[in-house]
């Protein structure tokens, strides 16, 4: 459980953000600087193909990060867009606030942790459903047909 001193903490790193349809989180190309938990509005995240065609790769919605994972924790860039599909609000946090967290507060590595997975096991499920099904469901549209 974090104490009042920690949340605090927490919360005073965190920044509200607010986007229309269309506008975009990510942009494939540039360095995420931020994590972005979605708490109104749905989110598609697709990348462009050689041939310069979007192949939607996610769709998230309320309660979901906004991320490429792997960009954010190695300062990379994202190969991913993350466009807003509705009006939407992130809460957006920097990595840097996240370890500052960790080192100032190491309970909040737990929870660290379990958004972490979270975020992993989402992304497997989704892998998985498309490499060993024959369709992929998404809550907002169904199943789409491979």
């Amino acid at each position: 459980m974090l104490n009042g001193e920690a949340l605090n903490y927490f919360i005073n790193g965190l920044a509200a953000k607010s986007l229309k349809r269309n506008d975009f989180f990510i942009k494939a190309g540039e360095g995420q600087r931020f994590l972005g938990y979605i708490s109104r509005g749905f989110v598609r995240s697709f990348y462009v193909n050689d041939k310069g065609k979007e192949i939607n790769n996610h769709f998230l919605m309320h309660g979901e990060f906004a991320v490429h994972y792997s960009a954010f924790v190695k300062n990379n860039t994202s190969k991913y867009f993350f466009q807003c599909l509705d009006n939407t609000e992130f809460i957006r946090m920097t990595y840097q606030h996240i370890q500052l967290c960790y080192q100032k507060f190491p309970e909040f590595e737990r929870y660290g942790r379990i958004i972490a997975e979270d975020i992993f096991i989402k992304y497997e499920i989704h892998l998985e459903n498309m490499l060993f099904n024959k369709s992929v469901s998404f809550p907002y549209f169904g199943p789409l047909k491979s």
